[in-house]
């Protein structure tokens, strides 16, 4: 090997950790200290699901307890065993144990995907031979967009194998077979379609000439591949064999609905996906091409998928297992130009040098990952657009996220079996049973009944503060409440994400459900406990009346709605009891979607929410000449100081994106000031 001139390179061969280069340094730093605080603060302010960083987290927490990744979903508690097979998590315990919490995961895998820039900056620079191109090719695995998207998007074992195959392929590329061999297994342990990639890349050295190698490697994936497509029925519970653990129940699951593939807007969200995983690495790539069939035996599936999950997206983690290929392809084809153009006579004219060629497959990578990825890099995440950057639905942590931390360590009891919504049932994760109130495969679930009966506690969201607008709709025209399969994250193809109201229809079960009572509730957030005592339950009723007498209301709020009466009784200790008596007006338009919300005034993360006319008679059952009266209770947090606090309300659309916001971008007519309430030392 003939390096250059530079002293740094000439320590490069003598082994990995021996030298790292400074601006490689540099880059992991940078890269992967961005991307682990950005994960973080996702999870912080409540934006990340329990699909997926929830599910990871309270299996590994279960093996901190001694039991094999278990998990629950719809239909019970699984292991991780009968699903995905990732072996990996049990070397992430010890990690867990110290610091029980899915930001440790989180931090980890950034970083673990920043550490696979050294083992792909010595491959490079062994078949470079120049440090200046070694540090590009590092810089484009820092950047590359689908690498980018998956560490940002929650946990999954794909995310962790793609920095371990690294480690993986340079370790082949330096014939050193006991690193290989382990740096083989940890990638396979992360999960079991990792085998298929393996495979492929047994079926590529056999090609390459280097036999012997590519036997042992295709050997291992096929036996791991076997090994762990007969382990999964055995840890599988009773009765959900054939749906989580099969062949076909797996298959079903990721392609059940193929006749949804020859949809056009799915068409070309594929065909926007395979230019974003592939066109920066075919740039070079192609001089060496059979180095792209081991990434493409993970994404052709991945871009094909259309099931209860459809990973067509380019922020999906599937993607994440291509890209050390894709690099490796990137090297070797600049390698190969490289070679030509040495070979080039000397008085021939080459078009372009070849690390000109890298310059370009950076830029091209540059260009994608700034236009597509949630990075400081993209202009959207500054301007924080919905969904975007320090938006609140995306990394900005607002005050009421502070609140639902300490709401959530006060009132909720640690191991409980609990029953909750997407988005807070991270932040309770480290207990064996924590079930959603929906799922996304809707062809096997149990109902949400069943579910009930099996936790003792339920937490709610009144105020569900998580909506985004998909391109084309308006702010003030999301309708309908959408599925929980709108807002797990990518994969899906909803009419809107998220809503005001998306937990109605649990609040509503837990209100009618005999075995519950609502015990504790702030600024919408509600908590249900199973046979509680009678004095700590917090009633809410409502009925309904014809009008027959036209007495006149004593507020108009100018949309279709009367308050004829509001009465505040004081029944204990800061309990107190509100009678509301509501007149639909002639002029109500049916079928309206809204919610009543009271505030205290020049107070914070207190407002009162209306449950009743909310959740038990909604007003999209209303109907002209109607009289409602609601009776609910409510206890006023004990850090409200001594004094008296006008009481306002006023009518919110539901369907507005920012309804949970409850100020005047969803506001329907006027805010009254109704009462007072007076709080004594």
């Amino acid at each position: 090997m003939n390096l250059t001139s530079d002293p740094e390179q000439n320590q490069s061969n003598k082994g990995l950790f021996f030298f790292i280069d400074r601006w490689v340094l540099l880059a992991v730093i940078l890269t992967s200290g961005t991307m682990a605080l950005l994960s973080v603060l996702r999870y912080t302010s409540y934006n990340a699901g329990m699909l997926d960083v929830g599910n990871m987290s309270q299996a590994i927490w279960s093996a901190t307890q001694g039991r094999l990744l278990l998990y629950t979903r719809e239909g019970g508690v699984f292991s991780r065993l009968s699903w995905h097979v990732e072996m990996i998590y049990f070397l992430l315990a010890p990690f867990y144990a110290i610091l029980p919490s899915p930001i440790t995961l989180l931090i980890i895998q950034a970083c673990l995907f920043g550490a696979g820039a050294f083992p792909l900056f010595a491959f490079a620079l062994r078949r470079l031979e120049n440090i200046s191109a070694a540090r590009l090719v590092t810089w484009i695995y820092l950047l590359y967009p689908v690498a980018q998207t998956a560490v940002l998007f929650d946990f999954h074992g794909d995310t962790l194998a793609m920095p371990l195959l690294m480690f993986m392929l340079d370790a082949l590329d330096r014939r050193a077979w006991r690193s290989y061999a382990l740096w083989l297994a940890l990638a396979l342990s992360c999960k079991f379609y990792v085998a298929a990639t393996v495979v492929v890349l047994g079926i590529v050295l056999y090609l390459k000439k280097d036999r012997r190698v590519a036997l042992w490697t295709l050997l291992a994936g096929l036996a791991w591949g076997s090994l762990a497509f007969l382990l999964r029925p055995v840890f599988a519970p009773p009765g959900a064999i054939e749906v989580q653990a099969t062949t076909s129940g797996y298959l079903s699951f990721y392609f059940g609905q193929m006749q949804r593939l020859l949809n056009p807007t799915t068409i070309s969200q594929r065909f926007l996906t395979a230019l974003v995983v592939f066109m920066p690495a075919l740039w070079l790539g192609w001089r060496d091409f059979i180095w792209l069939a081991p990434a493409g035996v993970i994404a052709l599936p991945s871009l094909l998928s259309v099931g209860s999950v459809t990973a067509s997206d380019y922020r999906f983690h599937h993607y994440a297992i291509t890209v050390p290929f894709l690099l490796t392809a990137i090297v070797y084809g600049a390698a190969a130009l490289r070679q030509r153009q040495r070979n080039t006579d000397l008085h021939q004219r080459v078009r372009r040098p070849w690390r000109a060629e890298l310059y370009m497959t950076l830029g091209i990578t540059l260009l994608f990952t700034i236009t597509l990825v949630d990075m400081p890099l993209n202009p959207l995440f500054w301007i924080a657009s919905p969904g975007w950057g320090w938006d609140e639905r995306a990394y900005g942590r607002t005050p009421r996220d502070a609140l639902k931390d300490r709401w959530l360590h006060e009132y909720v009891p640690k191991r409980a079996p609990v029953a909750t919504s997407m988005f807070i049932a991270p932040h309770i994760v480290n207990r064996e049973v924590l079930y959603l109130f929906e799922y996304v495969d809707s062809t096997h679930l149990q109902p949400m009944s069943d579910r009930l009966a099996a936790v003792d506690y339920a937490i709610a969201d009144a105020l569900f503060d998580f909506s985004i607008p998909l391109p084309g709709v308006s702010a003030d025209v999301q309708t309908g409440v959408p599925p929980i399969s709108a807002i797990v994250g990518v994969g899906h193809q909803p009419s809107s994400i998220g809503g005001v109201r998306h937990d109605d229809a649990a609040i509503a079960a837990l209100l009618h459900d005999p075995a519950f009572g609502l015990v504790e509730a702030r600024d919408g957030l509600l908590l249900f406990q199973r046979a509680p005592d009678l004095q700590d339950v917090l009633p809410q009723r409502v009925s309904v009346q014809k009008n027959t007498i036209l007495t006149g209301t004593l507020y108009n709020f100018e949309n279709g709605i009367g308050l004829r009466s509001l009465q505040v009784t004081p029944i204990g200790e800061r309990r107190l009891q509100l009678h509301c008596v509501w007149e639909v007006l002639p002029e109500w338009e049916p079928g309206r979607s809204l919610l009543a919300v009271s505030r205290l005034e020049e107070t914070a993360q207190m407002r009162i929410v209306h449950l009743p006319t909310q959740t038990l008679y909604p007003t999209p059952t209303w109907s002209p000449g109607e009289i409602i009266i609601e009776d609910f209770e409510i206890v006023l947090p004990t850090e409200l100081k001594a004094g008296q606090y006008p009481v306002w309300t006023a009518w919110y659309d539901s369907r507005h994106l920012f309804a949970a916001a409850t100020d005047a971008r969803s506001r329907v007519g006027a805010e009254r000031q109704v009462t007072f309430i007076t709080i004594n030392e």
